[in-house]
């Protein structure tokens, strides 16, 4: 399945019942603590900071508050009484919201520097150096983070989506199971739906990982169970973000329509340049309702696409599911409506002439997009904003070619030119037929928001290009 807008399974932030996380982190007989009105104003900036921002349907807003969908705080130590003791503790805060606290206190805290000894893994279970994750030939993985609490800080991560969580003690530590809401991805992509955190007692320090949702709870007990400490000379842990050092994106939702007076357009047969000696021309643009001739994925390696086929070899229509993003706190993602969607081929072939003294490596990356009469862009239209939609086809994707191929050397889509060398390219995209009206192509964009794209790169009109 491919999905067209991202929804909120990577968990939002939203305010936080703290009075009810501290209650439950002490016992009944312990010395209540004062929070200081300086607190209380920094809770509520804080909370205020972390709020989830909304975003048009088909773009992200990126707030970098978080590290793999865990939103993190860290509260001044001045804000509590003295002689704190090491305590962690998991609170529900929402029918789908689990609060992870972890209070480093300020007293019998092992300060030396430590390093996280990962003990145990599923038989098969390798790590991969270059992406820091586990993950074994049946596409399980696990993600593992390690971190340092800063003096006597005392932390908290707001989880959304969970519809399961678990406390158990583990050579002495403190460990929480925690489960997502099964995330709508798409076929044969990780849902890492399980957290797991290892609070090591009386330490600054604490374990956490992902893990895919076919790992069992034995599986990860024994990860759990069989990560440990070790003194180090140098310290790997990551320390949790203050919240000074946190970066908020501007927030401002992209454009959803463009000024059609300010369009520029060509057409098949023309040549432009996309950079100061490379020409790009335009041969042809046609549609196929096969995948014949079409063997390489969007890198150029070779691909098989007969699943996507019928028994004719014609291509297989498109399954396309709807789904209403619920909050993560009180309501999970909701599916809406299912249709059922013919499918097209597009494809592009460009000329690429390298017309100086030097080598040159240039991208080829058109860009597909739909854009009706007056401008508006209808996939990005507020209406929409909590909407997503999940295809049983993961190569209908927008506005990106799911196949590409090359007449001379590539390192992926970036074709290599020789001085005075030209070569041909192949692009392919799987649209929706019903479509084909509205869609345009960019074919040499610069990398700006869509709204700015289309009135600074010269645009294709699909419709026109195939005599529509």
């Amino acid at each position: 399945m491919s999905k067209n807008v991202p929804s909120n399974h990577e968990p939002p932030i939203s305010p936080a019942d703290w009075d009810a996380i501290v209650a439950a982190a002490f016992s009944p007989d312990a010395e209540p603590h004062v929070f200081s009105d300086r607190y209380q104003k920094q809770k509520q900036k804080q909370e205020e900071f972390l709020m989830p921002k909304k975003s048009i349907r088909g773009r992200k807003t990126i707030v970098i508050a978080a590290i793999l969908a865990a939103a993190v705080v860290a509260i001044p130590t001045s804000a509590y009484a003295v002689n704190r003791i090491y305590q962690a503790s998991i609170q529900s805060t929402g029918s789908y919201q689990k609060e992870v606290v972890i209070d480093a206190g300020d007293s019998t805290l092992d300060t030396r520097t430590q390093s996280l000894q990962v003990g145990w893994m599923p038989d098969g279970m390798t790590l991969d150096k270059s992406s820091g994750k586990y993950h074994d030939d049946q596409n399980r993985g696990v993600t593992m983070l390690f971190w340092k609490m800063q003096d006597g800080d005392f932390l908290q991560t707001v989880n959304h989506g969970i519809v399961h969580s678990e406390t158990e003690t583990i050579n002495g530590n403190q460990v929480f199971f925690l489960q997502r809401a099964a995330a709508n991805l798409p076929d044969g992509q990780m849902d890492y739906r399980n957290i797991v955190w290892v609070a090591f007692s009386n330490t600054p320090y604490a374990a956490q990982f992902y893990a895919t949702d076919d790992l069992t709870k034995e599986e990860l007990t024994q990860i759990a169970e069989h990560l440990s400490l070790s003194p180090a000379e140098q310290e790997t842990a990551s320390l949790w973000q203050p919240e000074e050092s946190l970066i908020e994106s501007s927030g401002d939702a992209p454009a959803t329509a463009c000024d059609v007076n300010q369009l520029s357009y060509v057409n098949i047969g023309d040549t432009l340049t996309t950079e100061e000696t490379v020409s790009l021309k335009l041969d042809a643009l046609s549609t196929q309702n096969t995948f014949a001739g079409i063997s390489t994925d969007s890198i150029g390696q070779d691909c098989d696409y007969s699943r996507y086929q019928n028994a004719d070899g014609t291509i297989a229509d498109n399954t396309r599911t709807w789904y209403r993003s619920g909050d993560g706190v009180n309501t999970l993602d909701e599916a809406i409506k299912t249709e059922t969607i013919p499918q097209t081929i597009l494809t592009f072939q460009l000329t690429y002439t390298n017309n100086g003294t030097e080598a040159v490596e240039t991208c080829v990356c058109p860009q597909l997009f739909r854009m009706q009469a007056d401008g508006t862009f209808p996939a990005y239209t507020a209406e929409a904003e909590r909407e997503y939609s999940v295809d049983s086809c993961d190569l209908n994707l927008t506005g990106e070619f799911f196949s590409f191929a090359s007449s001379g050397s590539h390192s992926k889509n970036n074709v290599l030119l020789q001085p005075g060398e030209t070569q041909t390219v192949t692009v392919a995209f799987l649209v929706d037929a019903d479509q084909l009206d509205e869609l345009y192509l960019v074919p040499a964009p610069h990398g700006y928001e869509l709204s700015e794209e289309v009135t600074q790169s010269p645009i294709l009109q699909v419709a026109s290009a195939l005599n529509r």
